[in-house]
Order: C-alpha cells, then structure tokens, then sequence
C-alpha cells in the first residue's frame, strides 16, 4: 500500500507536468477560436487569417457624407426677408389676407428651370399661414425653417439635399408647439415640394 501510495505521490507532479502544456495549448486554442467567433460576428467582411499569419483587420466603411445645400442667393435671402416679415406680421394678427400674402412671396421666393404651380404654393400657404400664429421657435428656428422653406422652392436644388433640407425642416416641425394637424398638414405640402424635383 505505501508503495502505490509513493509511487503516485511521485508520478503526480511528473502527470501534472505532462498534463500543463496540454491543458495550456487547449485553453489557447479554444480562446483563439472565441476570439475568431466575436471578430466575424462583428464585423460581416470578415476573413480569418491563414495560418501562420496575424488577422489584418478591416478599416471601417466610410461614413456618408453629410449633404447640405448651397448658399442661398442674394435673391433667396431677400425672399427670406420678405417672408420673415409677413410671417411676423401673421403672428402679430396683422395681415389682412395672411395666406394671398404668403402665395405671393412663395412664387417670388420659386426659383430653378421648374417652380411648384399656383396651386401647390396657393396650398402651401394656407397651411402655412394656418400654422404660423402657434409656433414657438425661437428666433433662430423660425430663421432655419424660413430658409429651409426657400431651398425647398427652388427646384434646382438636388433631390438628396432637398430630402436633407426637408429632414431638417420636419425635425423643426415636431418641436415647434404647432398643432399636430396642422404640422401634419405642412409637412405633407413641403414633403411634395421636396419630391417635385
């Protein structure tokens, strides 16, 4: 009994031994291959490497880049100013006929070789002046929206900045305190001026 009993104490730390390396190159096999799951699992172009090479990873895709419209033109910018000023005199309960007065400035403000007709801008006005008097932007959302209004006008403008401006403008709309249906109703008549391209 006590030579059984010798015998393993001294063959243990020699199985031991025997059993480390092994034990070790398992655990590093089977960490390379959790390492191999989590890199193809994140990334779908991943190729695992040959053997015998270190995995090259793969640079990210390139962001879009972000589109934004032209300056406005002198010509624009006055249009701005022209709606800034009824718009204003809108709110203030000022304008007698606030929706003609805003058709006209729209036409004006329509620019490129094809402008929105009589009737979507006669429509666009109205829901404009409709919804106007509620808004509660401050002043630099009221500019943001009155200049996203003119890009939109001008039908020379490219349809992934007009879907760029018309984003922007809509985001403005959700936070402007303007009822829900009328802000539905204007952005329906800008969604159609942006897909008038």
């Amino acid at each position: 009994m006590s030579i059984i009993l010798l015998t393993l104490l001294c063959g243990g730390p020699m199985l031991h031994a025997q059993v480390g390396p092994a034990e070790r190159i398992l655990k590093e096999r089977a960490r390379g291959v959790t390492n191999d799951v989590s890199q193809r699992s994140a990334n779908p172009n991943y190729t695992p490497p040959a053997k015998g090479r270190p995995a090259t990873p793969t640079p990210p895709a390139a962001a879009p880049a972000a589109v934004r419209p032209p300056e406005l033109t002198d010509a624009q910018r006055k249009a701005v100013r022209q709606l800034r000023q009824h718009l204003d005199a809108i709110a203030l309960g000022k304008e007698q006929a606030p929706a003609q007065t805003l058709a006209q400035d729209l036409m004006q403000a329509a620019s490129g070789p094809r402008t929105p007709g009589l009737t979507q801008l006669t429509a666009l006005a109205g829901d404009l002046a409709v919804a106007w008097p509620a808004q509660k932007w401050a002043q630099e959302q009221q500019n943001q929206f009155i200049e996203g209004l003119v890009h939109l006008l001008n039908s020379g403008l490219s349809p992934a900045a007009a879907q760029a401006v018309l984003r922007q403008v809509e985001t403005l709309l959700e936070k402007s305190g303007i009822p829900a249906a009328d802000a539905r109703r204007l952005a329906g008549s800008l969604k159609q001026l942006a897909q008038a391209r």
